[in-house]
């Protein structure tokens, strides 16, 4: 999903010196290094990738709730985009399957959305062209 996700930056336009890639032990401390990404580096965007599956107890929904909850915070708290690109799935042949598989592959989905992200903020900074306002949604 990572590759996917740099081949994906690149044939969007950005320059493979500007992608950062940090990696983490585990699926949990994902929220964190990207938190510290965005208080410490200047960055469009946070994409955050990793596959949490599904074990013999039900430990994966903690963390995988977890995770969506400490991704969805620092990206209303840090105005940077940060992108859920995490899986949980029930079984390794479906992680392959979203990892480059036959149900595609997330990371080039999440390296999209990033840029989509991107581009909507700063369409939003720029201000609108319409001669009336609106309501922002």
């Amino acid at each position: 999903m990572q590759e996917a996700a740099v081949d994906t930056l690149k044939d969007l336009g950005a320059k493979a010196d500007d992608i950062l890639t940090y990696w983490v032990p585990g699926a949990f401390e994902i929220p964190t290094a990207a938190r510290m990404v965005c208080q410490h580096q200047t960055v469009d965007a946070v994409i955050c990738l990793g596959i949490i599956l599904k074990g013999e107890t039900s430990h994966n929904e903690f963390i995988a709730h977890e995770v969506a909850r400490g991704i969805s915070t620092i990206h209303a708290a840090s105005n940077v985009p940060a992108i859920f690109g995490v899986l949980t799935p029930e079984t390794l042949e479906q992680a392959k399957a979203r990892a480059g598989g036959s149900k595609g592959n997330k990371g080039e989905e999440a390296a999209t959305a990033a840029v989509a992200m991107i581009q909507l903020a700063a369409e939003i900074k720029q201000g609108s062209t319409k001669q009336s306002k609106s309501v922002g949604f």
